[in-house]
């Protein structure tokens, strides 16, 4: 769903208002304006609050500053509304509380430097000559060398009829890379420009994402092409479009500020190796009269993707017996009631992101149910849920929480279950922007 930027801005001042707060507004580079739709800072003097809009990379967060003598019970209603606000309109929501009084003053010098920082971090607009283009990033630059004279009069011109890429670091040495992705070339550009190079384990990674996508195009285009999509066919061929736009999506992330650094911090060398069982079955499957062997080094790919799926299925077939053992078994029993000081509970513990917290909250949870078999399968929904589609884990997330209010401890006498109130509750969600039925998959 894209988010209207200056729409949500003009939510942020309605809630604001609605609460009777006298408001300062500010544009994004601290410039004082009276028109909620610019407005991407909102003051209020009286409980000395700044909630910022910020967005980069379209990427969206919602942070409210708070003063140190903000009265912060006073407000919590508000607090809540704009953590609701941000939900649903899938955007990051942050709370701050600083350690003096804040004055608008105090997010001028943010402004400016977010304002130079945009500036100095973006992908200059592609010029050049009719036969070469240019792309700078700071100190760095993406050299576009074309089949055919470049017409300025078409829009995009300069991003088609692609020869051959090459990528210039700060002191003009010069890289040919090896694929014709520009998405691809400009997060190595992004890479280069970071301090990274060609050869390094990033650097790397890159050039094998941009060689298996070439690889995948080709093939998903030469299945298309013979008419060879059929009823047997058909799932092996999403499963190839599905790969590139995940593909795309890690070009797209590397290429920008806060991407790459996300992207770069987490990033591992993984060797995964490719699949060579069943190549032969598609090449049958793919074959017109005669196979096309420009498409042959795809097939490894295309074969671990298929091995992908297959695994998709089982995960999912998992998590459904798990739901109907829950939903048609009776009585959820703990051995007792969840425990808030366990070193274990999520809730004691920090994770990179909500699906390692859900997974987590899993494998906590096996351990205080009764029943042996529930146990291991949310043993293994710990393990699986961090492989599933955002579905799946909106559905296994849904499960744990009917689990957790359903559950009954096995000594009446114990205290109900409510340590981890917040836990899945919190992260269902972060997922509401699927919003399927409960259970459904």
């Amino acid at each position: 769903m894209a988010i209207n930027i200056d729409k949500l801005g003009e939510q942020i001042f309605k809630v604001l208002k609605g609460h009777g707060l006298t408001l300062e507004l500010f544009t994004n580079d601290g410039k004082s304006t009276v028109d909620p739709l610019e407005a991407k800072r909102f003051y209020n003097g009286e409980n000395k609050i700044m909630v910022n809009l910020e967005s980069n990379d379209e990427k969206y967060e919602l942070k409210v500053n708070l003063g140190k003598s903000t009265d912060v019970d006073s407000i919590r209603k508000l607090l809540d509304n704009l953590r609701n606000l941000a939900n649903r309109n899938i955007v990051e929501y942050t709370l701050r509380t600083f350690g003096k009084d804040i004055e608008p003053k105090d997010f001028a010098y943010q402004a400016k430097k977010d304002s130079e920082m945009t500036v100095q971090e973006s992908f200059s607009k592609p010029y050049g000559s009719s036969k070469s283009s240019y792309q700078a990033l700071e100190n760095a630059r993406l050299i576009i060398k074309h089949k055919k004279h470049v017409d300025e009069e078409v829009r995009g011109s300069r991003s088609r009829n692609i020869h051959s890429l090459f990528i210039e670091n700060a002191e003009g040495e010069r890289y040919k890379f090896p694929v014709n992705n520009l998405s691809a070339a400009r997060a190595m550009l992004r890479h280069i420009k970071e301090g990274g190079n060609p050869y390094d384990e990033l650097g790397a990674h890159i050039i094998s994402l941009s060689e298996e996508f070439a690889q995948l195009q080709k093939f998903r285009n030469y299945a298309k092409k013979n008419s060879l999509v059929s009823e047997d066919t058909a799932e092996v061929v999403e499963g190839v479009s599905n790969r590139l736009d995940k593909i795309k999506k890690e070009f797209k992330s590397l290429g920008g500020t806060k991407g790459y650094k996300v992207y770069s911090e987490n990033f591992e060398t993984k060797t995964i190796p490719l699949e060579e069982e069943g190549l032969d079955s598609l090449r049958d499957q793919f074959t017109v009269r005669n196979f096309d062997e420009n498409v042959a080094d795809a097939l490894p790919h295309v074969a671990r993707i298929v091995k992908e799926i297959a695994t998709d299925k089982d995960r999912v077939a998992r998590l459904r017996a798990l739901i109907d053992k829950v939903t048609k078994g009776g009585e959820i029993t703990l051995r007792k009631p969840l425990d808030p000081n366990d070193p274990d509970n999520p809730e004691n513990r920090r994770y990179t992101n909500d699906v390692a917290k859900l997974g987590a909250f899993s494998g906590f949870l096996s351990n205080y149910v009764v029943d042996d078999e529930i146990s291991n399968m949310l043993s293994q929904l710990g393990v699986d849920i961090h492989d599933m589609e955002p579905k799946a884990q909106l559905t296994a997330a849904k499960l744990l929480t009917y689990m957790k209010k359903s559950a009954k401890v096995k000594n009446p006498k114990e205290a109900s279950v409510d340590a981890t109130a917040t836990t899945v509750e919190k992260i269902e969600e972060s997922f509401s922007k699927y919003d399927p039925e409960l259970f459904l998959l």
